[in-house]
Protein backbone atom coordinates (compact mmCIF):
# COMPACT_ATOMS: atom_id res chain seq x y z
CA UNK A 1 0.00 0.00 0.00
CA UNK A 2 2.51 2.48 0.63
CA UNK A 3 4.65 1.42 -2.57
CA UNK A 4 1.25 2.41 -4.46
CA UNK A 5 1.28 5.92 -2.48
CA UNK A 6 4.27 6.74 -3.50
CA UNK A 7 3.70 5.79 -7.02
CA UNK A 8 0.62 8.19 -6.96
CA UNK A 9 2.66 11.31 -7.99
CA UNK A 10 4.92 9.86 -11.02
CA UNK A 11 1.43 8.42 -11.97
CA UNK A 12 0.23 12.19 -12.50
CA UNK A 13 2.77 14.08 -13.29
CA UNK A 14 3.23 11.34 -16.69
CA UNK A 15 -0.64 12.21 -16.95
CA UNK A 16 -0.19 16.07 -17.03
CA UNK A 17 2.75 15.86 -19.07
CA UNK A 18 0.92 13.90 -21.79
CA UNK A 19 -1.69 16.05 -21.39
CA UNK A 20 0.59 18.94 -22.23
CA UNK A 21 2.55 17.35 -25.19
CA UNK A 22 -0.92 16.77 -26.20
CA UNK A 23 -1.86 20.35 -26.34
CA UNK A 24 1.23 21.86 -27.84
CA UNK A 25 0.69 19.17 -31.00
CA UNK A 26 -2.30 20.22 -31.18
CA UNK A 27 -1.70 23.99 -31.14
CA UNK A 28 1.24 23.43 -33.67
CA UNK A 29 -1.01 21.76 -35.98
CA UNK A 30 -3.75 24.49 -36.05
CA UNK A 31 -0.99 27.26 -36.13
CA UNK A 32 0.97 25.82 -39.13
CA UNK A 33 1.27 28.15 -42.27
CA UNK A 34 1.32 26.50 -45.16
CA UNK A 35 3.93 27.17 -48.37
CA UNK A 36 2.06 28.08 -50.82
CA UNK A 37 -0.82 29.56 -49.83
CA UNK A 38 -2.92 33.04 -51.10
CA UNK A 39 -5.81 35.46 -50.11
CA UNK A 40 -7.53 37.85 -53.16
CA UNK A 41 -7.17 41.28 -52.78
CA UNK A 42 -8.55 42.38 -56.00
CA UNK A 43 -12.43 42.59 -56.57
CA UNK A 44 -13.38 41.66 -60.19
CA UNK A 45 -16.93 42.40 -61.38
CA UNK A 46 -18.39 41.69 -64.75
CA UNK A 47 -16.75 42.77 -67.49
CA UNK A 48 -18.57 43.92 -70.53
CA UNK A 49 -16.85 43.83 -73.93
CA UNK A 50 -17.42 44.40 -77.66
CA UNK A 51 -16.90 41.34 -79.69
CA UNK A 52 -13.23 41.36 -80.92
CA UNK A 53 -12.35 43.80 -77.96
CA UNK A 54 -9.48 43.56 -75.85
CA UNK A 55 -9.43 44.60 -72.23
CA UNK A 56 -6.25 44.53 -69.81
CA UNK A 57 -6.85 42.70 -66.56
CA UNK A 58 -4.56 43.55 -63.37
CA UNK A 59 -5.59 41.01 -60.36
CA UNK A 60 -3.95 41.38 -56.93
CA UNK A 61 -3.18 38.53 -54.11
CA UNK A 62 -1.56 38.28 -50.71
CA UNK A 63 0.83 36.21 -49.99
CA UNK A 64 0.09 34.14 -46.96
CA UNK A 65 2.33 31.06 -47.78
CA UNK A 66 5.89 30.74 -45.95
CA UNK A 67 7.54 30.91 -49.55
CA UNK A 68 8.21 33.61 -51.76
CA UNK A 69 6.88 34.34 -54.68
CA UNK A 70 8.76 34.99 -57.65
CA UNK A 71 8.39 35.79 -61.58
CA UNK A 72 11.71 33.78 -62.42
CA UNK A 73 13.23 30.54 -61.60
CA UNK A 74 12.51 26.82 -61.48
CA UNK A 75 8.79 27.50 -59.20
CA UNK A 76 8.33 31.10 -60.57
CA UNK A 77 4.47 32.09 -59.76
CA UNK A 78 2.16 32.18 -62.77
CA UNK A 79 -1.41 31.98 -63.87
CA UNK A 80 -2.81 28.74 -65.68
CA UNK A 81 -6.51 28.35 -66.75
CA UNK A 82 -8.19 25.94 -64.34
CA UNK A 83 -12.12 23.61 -64.31
CA UNK A 84 -10.52 21.91 -66.31
CA UNK A 85 -7.14 22.37 -65.94
CA UNK A 86 -4.66 23.84 -68.63
CA UNK A 87 -7.81 24.17 -71.12
CA UNK A 88 -7.35 26.53 -73.70
CA UNK A 89 -9.49 29.88 -73.12
CA UNK A 90 -12.00 31.55 -75.34
CA UNK A 91 -10.31 34.94 -74.12
CA UNK A 92 -6.94 34.51 -75.11
CA UNK A 93 -4.91 36.84 -76.24
CA UNK A 94 -1.87 36.66 -78.56
CA UNK A 95 0.35 38.44 -75.88
CA UNK A 96 0.01 35.46 -73.54
CA UNK A 97 2.10 32.83 -72.79
CA UNK A 98 -0.08 29.96 -74.48
CA UNK A 99 -3.70 29.73 -74.56
CA UNK A 100 -3.57 28.26 -71.14
CA UNK A 101 -1.13 30.43 -69.61
CA UNK A 102 -1.91 33.81 -69.39
CA UNK A 103 0.83 35.85 -67.48
CA UNK A 104 3.64 35.26 -64.67
CA UNK A 105 3.80 37.29 -61.75
CA UNK A 106 4.11 41.24 -62.40
CA UNK A 107 6.41 41.49 -59.14
CA UNK A 108 9.87 40.04 -59.39
CA UNK A 109 9.66 38.85 -55.68
CA UNK A 110 6.30 39.15 -52.85
CA UNK A 111 7.10 37.93 -49.52
CA UNK A 112 4.88 36.66 -46.90
CA UNK A 113 1.92 39.19 -46.04
CA UNK A 114 2.86 41.26 -48.80
CA UNK A 115 1.10 41.89 -52.58
CA UNK A 116 1.82 40.26 -55.79
CA UNK A 117 0.30 40.95 -59.01
CA UNK A 118 -0.60 39.51 -62.37
CA UNK A 119 -1.60 41.68 -65.69
CA UNK A 120 -2.51 40.28 -68.22
CA UNK A 121 -4.82 41.06 -71.65
CA UNK A 122 -8.29 39.38 -72.45
CA UNK A 123 -9.67 39.40 -75.91
CA UNK A 124 -13.26 39.09 -76.22
CA UNK A 125 -14.68 36.32 -78.67
CA UNK A 126 -16.67 37.62 -81.97
CA UNK A 127 -19.55 35.96 -81.07
CA UNK A 128 -22.30 37.33 -78.10
CA UNK A 129 -22.42 35.78 -74.84
CA UNK A 130 -21.29 35.42 -71.56
CA UNK A 131 -18.33 33.59 -71.08
CA UNK A 132 -16.89 32.46 -67.80
CA UNK A 133 -13.12 31.72 -66.80
CA UNK A 134 -11.48 30.42 -63.64
CA UNK A 135 -7.81 31.06 -63.23
CA UNK A 136 -5.53 29.90 -60.85
CA UNK A 137 -1.74 30.86 -59.71
CA UNK A 138 0.76 28.09 -59.47
CA UNK A 139 4.78 27.58 -58.53
CA UNK A 140 5.67 25.94 -61.60
CA UNK A 141 7.14 22.83 -60.80
CA UNK A 142 5.92 22.62 -57.57
CA UNK A 143 2.36 22.97 -56.90
CA UNK A 144 -1.06 24.86 -57.31
CA UNK A 145 -1.10 28.13 -54.75
CA UNK A 146 -3.47 27.50 -52.06
CA UNK A 147 -6.48 29.97 -52.43
CA UNK A 148 -5.20 31.43 -55.49
CA UNK A 149 -8.31 31.04 -57.72
CA UNK A 150 -10.42 33.88 -59.18
CA UNK A 151 -13.03 34.06 -61.86
CA UNK A 152 -13.66 36.30 -64.85
CA UNK A 153 -17.54 36.94 -66.09
CA UNK A 154 -17.40 38.34 -69.73
CA UNK A 155 -20.49 39.55 -71.27
CA UNK A 156 -19.63 39.97 -74.93
CA UNK A 157 -22.27 41.93 -77.11
CA UNK A 158 -24.41 44.97 -77.85
CA UNK A 159 -22.61 47.97 -75.64
CA UNK A 160 -26.16 49.26 -74.30
CA UNK A 161 -25.86 52.76 -72.70
CA UNK A 162 -22.09 53.17 -72.74
CA UNK A 163 -22.28 56.27 -74.73
CA UNK A 164 -25.80 57.12 -73.09
CA UNK A 165 -29.26 56.16 -74.20
CA UNK A 166 -29.86 58.68 -77.19
CA UNK A 167 -32.67 58.40 -79.77
CA UNK A 168 -31.22 58.01 -82.95
CA UNK A 169 -32.33 60.67 -85.55
CA UNK A 170 -33.87 59.71 -88.63
CA UNK A 171 -35.97 61.75 -91.52
CA UNK A 172 -39.03 61.15 -89.70
CA UNK A 173 -37.88 62.29 -86.16
CA UNK A 174 -35.22 64.80 -86.99
CA UNK A 175 -37.74 67.60 -85.99
CA UNK A 176 -40.42 66.46 -83.17
CA UNK A 177 -39.76 68.41 -80.35
CA UNK A 178 -40.20 65.36 -78.35
CA UNK A 179 -36.79 64.44 -78.94
CA UNK A 180 -35.63 61.81 -76.21
CA UNK A 181 -32.95 62.27 -74.76
CA UNK A 182 -31.08 61.25 -71.34
CA UNK A 183 -27.76 61.96 -70.67
CA UNK A 184 -26.15 59.39 -68.33
CA UNK A 185 -22.18 60.52 -68.32
CA UNK A 186 -20.95 63.92 -67.41
CA UNK A 187 -18.94 64.13 -70.66
CA UNK A 188 -22.05 64.76 -72.57
CA UNK A 189 -23.26 67.97 -72.73
CA UNK A 190 -25.46 69.76 -75.00
CA UNK A 191 -26.70 73.71 -75.70
CA UNK A 192 -29.95 74.22 -76.84
CA UNK A 193 -30.11 77.34 -79.56
CA UNK A 194 -33.68 77.25 -80.49
CA UNK A 195 -35.96 79.91 -78.78
CA UNK A 196 -39.50 78.64 -78.62
CA UNK A 197 -42.81 80.47 -77.49
CA UNK A 198 -45.52 78.84 -76.27
CA UNK A 199 -47.18 76.80 -78.94
CA UNK A 200 -51.21 77.25 -78.82
CA UNK A 201 -53.10 73.88 -80.96
CA UNK A 202 -56.46 73.14 -81.40
CA UNK A 203 -57.76 69.61 -81.24
CA UNK A 204 -56.15 67.05 -84.26
CA UNK A 205 -53.75 70.33 -85.22
CA UNK A 206 -50.16 69.65 -86.70
CA UNK A 207 -47.56 71.72 -86.36
CA UNK A 208 -43.77 71.13 -87.42
CA UNK A 209 -41.20 72.47 -85.00
CA UNK A 210 -37.51 72.66 -85.80
CA UNK A 211 -35.06 72.83 -82.39
CA UNK A 212 -31.51 73.37 -82.85
CA UNK A 213 -29.63 71.94 -80.28
CA UNK A 214 -25.09 71.81 -80.05
CA UNK A 215 -23.26 69.35 -79.07
CA UNK A 216 -20.73 70.47 -76.45
CA UNK A 217 -19.97 66.61 -75.24
CA UNK A 218 -16.04 65.13 -75.44
CA UNK A 219 -17.60 61.84 -76.50
CA UNK A 220 -16.64 60.86 -80.07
Amino acid sequence: MAAMSKNIPKIFIFLISTLLLLGTTQTNAKTTTPEWAAEKYSKISEISLAPGEAKKIKVGFYNRGTYNWRNSGKNYVSLYTYSPKYHASKLASPSWISSSQPTKLLDSLAGPNSKGYFEFEIKAPKKNGIYKETFAMAAENKTWVQNGQFELVVNVGAMENEKGNIEAETEDNAFLIFLKIEFEKKDLEAMKLSLLDPITLNYGQEKTVALLIINKGKLD
